[in-house]
């Protein structure tokens, strides 16, 4: 199945390319400065139109990136391929009186009006991995400024937000396309809640209780460098005491042995994270993301380290010494066969 994205750049426009993607779905992107629309249109089998502009100081730029942007898109589907399913990524702010949300009930009118098949979804704040932080995005910026350990505000003119996680959004098209219903779950969530949370995470709690608390986790840890870290150690005559979670410790624990020679993942997640815990022998740990690479190696004399795994990327640890290496794992999820969230690397 070919399916035309736009915005596939974009923050959710890209998660939704992927998470289709790995699906076996080809997925035909188009993104502001890009050519050949019409020969896109005229391929698709299906349309998913994320692009847009929700952030201008030029309220002009809100109805030529939105309303106007549309219309050209919808006139070359009327033009080329006038049956082809349409969904269309609105906001809840197409309701509200502000210039975003009028742009963006302009261009939901002028769908309604003028294609046959078309499905209008309103989403509410979006948030997840690497969402652009000091935009439009509170999650996004309080990760990055607790992540650098700094303080933040909060508006106390907006007490609530309402929030759903970026895989709800691709769960939500690929229903579309499958030509299901998808009904989507906003979490409520008092601001002032919101940062206990998130500053809990920060200190290193692991009290992932419920589904919510375990993608904050998962958000947060794409904002932190990636590198090996020193556990807070208590030293004394009789030997090394190291703590090494803290929280009620949902989730899963399990301790990896791995044979010399031996590399074991070669796989990413999308929302279960993980903490490697370094323990023994010799061992490289390897992790990708598109063109980044990250190599670690440890021994005996560098024990115990740990390591953060960020959500979608590639990530592998292989033993080069001569004995038995062993390395904990925590994730912050069960293993669910139903349910994997594990994607081999491609």
């Amino acid at each position: 199945m070919k399916v035309l994205l736009t915005g596939h750049k974009g923050f959710i426009g890209n998660f939704v390319s992927r998470y289709l993607s790995e699906r076996g779905i080809e997925v035909l992107g188009f993104d502001k400065g890009d050519k050949g629309l019409a020969g896109s249109v005229k391929q698709a089998e299906a349309i998913l139109h994320f692009a847009g502009v929700n952030r201008a100081e030029n309220p002009d730029d809100y109805y030529q990136g939105n309303a106007g942007f549309t219309k050209a898109l919808v006139d070359l589907v009327n033009q080329y391929n006038p049956d082809v399913p349409f969904f269309y990524a609105s906001s809840v702010k197409a309701s509200q009186d502000s210039e975003y949300g009028k742009s963006k009930k302009v261009a939901e009118d002028y769908i309604r009006a003028n294609l046959k098949s078309s499905h209008i979804q309103r989403f509410c704040n979006v948030f997840g991995p690497y969402c652009r932080p000091f935009y439009n995005n509170v999650i996004a910026t309080w990760c990055q400024l607790l992540s650098e350990g700094k303080e933040f505000e909060i508006n106390p003119q907006n007490p609530f937000l309402n929030l759903i996680y970026v895989e709800d959004v691709g769960e939500c098209a690929l229903a579309f396309l499958q030509g299901k219903e998808y009904r989507l779950k906003p979490k409520r969530i008092r601001l002032s809640t919101l940062a206990k949370e998130l500053k809990a995470i920060a200190d290193g709690s692991l009290n992932l209780n419920t589904v919510f608390q375990q993608r904050l986790f998962t958000t947060y840890v794409s904002y932190l460098p990636i590198e090996l870290k020193n556990f807070d150690q208590r030293v004394d005559e009789r030997g090394v005491f190291v703590p090494l979670f803290k929280g009620t410790i949902k989730g899963q624990l399990a301790l990896n042995y791995v044979n010399p020679g031996q590399t074991k993942g070669g796989h990413y997640h999308h929302h279960k994270t993980e903490i490697f815990v370094f323990s023994r022998g010799r061992l490289r740990f390897d992790l990708s993301k598109d063109g980044k690479h990250y190599s670690f190696e440890c021994d005996n004399s560098k024990c115990p380290l740990y390591l953060y795994i960020p959500p979608e990327y590639t990530h592998s640890f292989t033993n080069f010494g001569n004995e038995v290496a062993s390395v904990i794992i925590y994730c912050s999820e069960e293993y669910d066969p139903g349910v994997p969230d594990t994607y081999p690397d491609k």
